[in-house]
């Protein structure tokens, strides 16, 4: 009987200990939830690598504003829309205290335009077949498009064994 109240007792104080757990308020302290804890203020917003886009413009894009928290999802957000402007090849946000570090490497600008090798389609059906454009910026999307567009003219004029080299 003694080592039934015993196990007894044992298992009531483990029950209410546990239970305890579950009764911390959500703004105490250590224990406040994950998106406040994880929730910084951008005090600043310092650009990196930029030579040829004003700073302003790669800030304009971001959806991290100087004086309002942030978290993860605007950091995600941010890298989203900078890459979509085509104007870079990479981007790296880093938070460092209040300040936000967004360091950018330009994708380089496109001079000339020039088709070599042709013989069977004219320059000026290519070019207007392609993307690419004189003072334009390059990237690789931009390029694996203008390949396939042209593989698919040649394709159309009966061409099937082209090749295209970038």
């Amino acid at each position: 009987m003694q080592r039934l109240q015993k196990h007894l007792r044992a298992a009531i104080l483990a029950t209410a200990v546990l239970s305890a757990g579950s009764f911390v308020p959500d703004n105490f302290g250590p224990f406040a939830g994950a998106t406040q804890a994880e929730a910084a203020v951008a005090r600043n917003i310092e650009v990196r690598g930029t030579s040829r886009i004003e700073e302003d413009t790669v800030i304009s894009y971001m959806t991290i504003v100087p004086g309002r928290s942030y978290g993860a999802a605007d950091v995600d957000e941010s890298l989203k829309a900078l890459y979509a402007t085509g104007l870079f090849a990479t981007v790296e946000i880093t938070p460092r205290g209040s300040t936000v570090i967004v360091t950018v490497t330009e994708n380089p600008m496109i001079t000339r335009v020039s088709f070599e090798g042709n013989r069977k389609i004219k320059d000026d059906a290519l070019a207007t077949a392609v993307r690419s454009q004189s003072r334009s910026m390059l990237s690789r999307a931009k390029v694996q498009s203008d390949v396939q567009s042209i593989l698919e003219a040649y394709r159309r004029s009966g061409r099937y064994g082209a090749a295209v080299v970038p």
